[in-house]
């Protein structure tokens, strides 16, 4: 390289620091789509401990908060299913986040064992780990990413996947959902009767009734210690997959976050260790009564996915000033724009629909809507973090001004919803519209 060309760099990040994108690009990128014949279904599942070997920047609080020892380990954790060649694999991770191509990585290293594996890798978005994005240093002067534990960490995901699929075994899949109380558990801070309570479980048991995997999805921001807290922790989850797994004995449970954006956070009495675990056990305890009054999914059940790349505009000035200094870990950013994807994952009569980053409610349910499934999950930091996705006719409200602060901006919702309905058609679970969704 020479001495000119990290100037010309600079030079271009400044042009797209003053004159951010004002349209999406037209240039559309490939998708991938897989759908596997009827036949038995198979499932495996690990977890992988992912908690650093010595201190580090956290991620998800205060600036310069570098950790000071472990309270609780961090995971991640995977479930790998299989019918004839079709192979999809959810890893979920406590972490802040994951770049989008970070997670291309761990899927070209998956590859050799599960070739064209279809994987969605979600960050549960915990506020007591480590900085895996890079806003945790001193931004945007220095990056608070450690790379030697980021290459660990992509070797662990790829592990935790890697074991999930060598586990594979026949099994059966089971689902329930229940609604958590309305005091206790989460509250949203900037919309409080705009919130969505239901925690579903999907449980995989073998034809013998052993567990293999317990999955539970539910919206709300793990941060219910304390901004200063210097220890390591899962947060909540921790205690969820204590819960889980001591009912379960053998089985893996997974943590999958929903609609937790602006700002859907704990409903604690206190910002305490004690206060995560009473949450955590809360909800484990909802998963259980979830399965023990849920259904029986058929033995036939479809499987398929599709995965949507596309180039998101960043209109937010901070993000191009931080790429241009160099503290998202790598990033690319190509022309104002960088690449992220829309993912969706069809079990049956469960769809997952990923959406690279902290889905707002009310872009949640728009999002719901879009899903013709009985039961359709939206799920935030679905293979990337982008920060706060907010609706567009909802982006300038004086509530959300800190959310504007870490958002791609208000080209982002629209985009997502016309993604996703093209992902959600190729998984056959595209929701007939008698209106406008985006008006909700």
């Amino acid at each position: 390289m020479t001495r000119a060309a990290p100037l010309l760099a600079l030079a271009l990040a400044g042009c797209a620091f003053l004159c951010p994108p004002d349209a999406p690009r037209e240039d559309a990128l490939p998708s991938a789509r897989v759908e596997a014949p009827r036949g038995p279904l198979l499932a495996g599942a690990a977890k992988v401990d992912i908690t650093p070997e010595h201190d580090m920047y956290m991620g998800g609080s205060k600036i310069l908060r570098r950790s000071q020892g472990v309270h609780d380990p961090i995971w991640a954790r995977a479930l790998a299913l299989r019918r004839g060649d079709v192979t999809l694999v959810i890893i979920s991770a406590d972490l802040v986040g994951l770049h989008h191509h970070h997670v291309e990585v761990v899927r070209a290293r998956l590859a050799a064992r599960a070739p064209g594996a279809a994987v969605l890798v979600h960050a549960t978005h915990n506020h007591a780990g480590p900085d895996t994005l890079g806003m945790w240093g001193l931004p945007p002067l220095w990056t608070g990413v450690d790379e030697g534990y980021q290459a660990r960490l992509l070797q662990a995901l790829t592990q935790a996947a890697d074991v999930a699929i060598a586990d594979l075994g026949p099994a059966r899949l089971r689902w329930g959902q229940v609604q958590a109380p309305t005091e206790g558990i989460s509250k949203n801070r900037r919309d409080p009767a705009l919130i969505d309570r239901t925690v579903t479980a999907l449980g995989l048991d073998r034809p013998d009734g052993a567990p293999v995997a317990t999955l539970v999805h539910y919206a709300c921001h793990p941060e219910a210690v304390t901004s200063s807290n210097r220890l390591l922790s899962a947060d909540f989850p921790q205690a969820l997959y204590t819960a889980v797994e001591a009912a379960r004995p053998g089985s893996v449970a997974l943590f999958l976050n929903g609609p937790l954006g602006g700002m859907v956070t704990t409903d604690t009495r206190a910002r305490t260790f004690e206060e995560a675990d009473r949450i955590g056990a809360a909800l484990g305890a909802l998963a259980l009564d979830a399965l023990a009054g849920g259904h029986d999914a058929p033995d036939d059940l479809a499987l398929a996915a599709a995965s949507h790349p596309l180039w998101m505009p960043i209109q937010n000035r901070r993000y191009h000033l931080g790429s241009s200094l160099g503290i998202f870990a790598g990033r690319p950013f190509d022309g104002g724009h960088t690449r992220t994807e829309v993912q969706a994952l069809r079990l049956g009569p469960v769809v997952l629909l990923a959406a690279p980053g902290e889905v707002l409610p009310r872009l949640g349910y728009q999002l719901q809507r879009l899903i013709d499934a009985p039961v359709a999950l939206v799920v935030s930091l679905g293979n990337d973090e982008l920060g706060y996705l907010i609706p567009e006719d909802e982006f300038d409200a004086d509530r959300f001004r800190y959310e504007r602060t870490v958002s791609p901006g208000p080209l982002a919702a629209p985009l997502l919803r016309r993604t996703a309905r093209a992902a959600l058609a190729d998984v056959g679970a595209l929701a007939d519209e008698d209106e406008d969704v985006g008006r909700r």
